[in-house]
This record gives C-alpha cells, sequence and structure tokens, in this order.
C-alpha cells in the first residue's frame, strides 16, 4: 500500500492519501513495521528544517555530517518513538538540536595546538612603570 505521488500503485488501486499528522503517524508505524525504505519521505520532508537548525548552531562543511547524523540516529531509534507522548518533528528537532551542541562542545574542548611561544621580558604594565 502506498501513499501521496504514487502514481503506479493508484493505477492497481494501492495507493490512498493521507495528509499532515495521520499521514506521518501511519509513515512512522510501517517503518518500526519494516517498510524501512518509508524514511525517505521523512529525510525529504524534514531534511531543509534540519540543515537550518544545525546550521544556526554551526557553521561550515560539519552542518550536513551532523544533519547526517540526526537522519542516522532517528533511523536507528524510530522504534522506540511513540506519537502518544509527541509529535515526531518536536522529536527529530531535539534528536538534531543535542547533535549540534555536543559537537558545539567537542569543538571547544579540542585542543587548539602547541601554546605561542612568549618572549621573556618585561610585561606591559613595568614598561609602563619604567617610563614614568
Amino acid at each position: 500500500m502506498g501513499f501521496r505521488g504514487c502514481d503506479a500503485a493508484q493505477a492497481a488501486g494501492d495507493c490512498y492519501v493521507l495528509k499532515g499528522p495521520d499521514l506521518e503517524n501511519t509513515i512512522i508505524a510501517r517503518i518500526q513495521n519494516g517498510a524501512t525504505d518509508e524514511f525517505a519521505y521523512l529525510v525529504r520532508r524534514y531534511q531543509g528544517a534540519l540543515f537550518r537548525i544545525v546550521g544556526n548552531l554551526l557553521d561550515g562543511p560539519v552542518v550536513e555530517d551532523i544533519v547526517q547524523d540526526v537522519f542516522l540516529a532517528a533511523f536507528a531509534g524510530i522504534r522506540t518513538f511513540d506519537s502518544r507522548r509527541g509529535s515526531f518533528k518536536t522529536w527529530l528537532y531535539r534528536i538534531a538540536r543535542n547533535h549540534a551542541l555536543n559537537a558545539r562542545k567537542k569543538k571547544r574542548e579540542q585542543p587548539l595546538g602547541e601554546a605561542p611561544v612568549i618572549a621573556h621580558g618585561p610585561t606591559a604594565y613595568q614598561v609602563f612603570l619604567f617610563m614614568r
């Protein structure tokens, strides 16, 4: 049984049209029951929003990597998603936010390399006192 935009299936009568949360919850239930190819619908629907969310917290090429990680995490954990506890959108956005914040934290924790060599000599304050 297919979903919106399933042209070939319409001719066979195996297609029905759902909208909004009903469509999404039906697709998620099908994914949870093994129709993993239907996850592509969720990727298409949310990839733009995830790029904006992650892009607001990070910049550069890491954004694409984080968005991909978010979809992988969502796919791996979709069996635990329960639409009675909240919307898929909220669940997915929380995963995206957490991944982006973790990446930002990791970036801050990376060592900067060797410390710059500071010449030994008088401090600016000592020079100021000497010049008086």
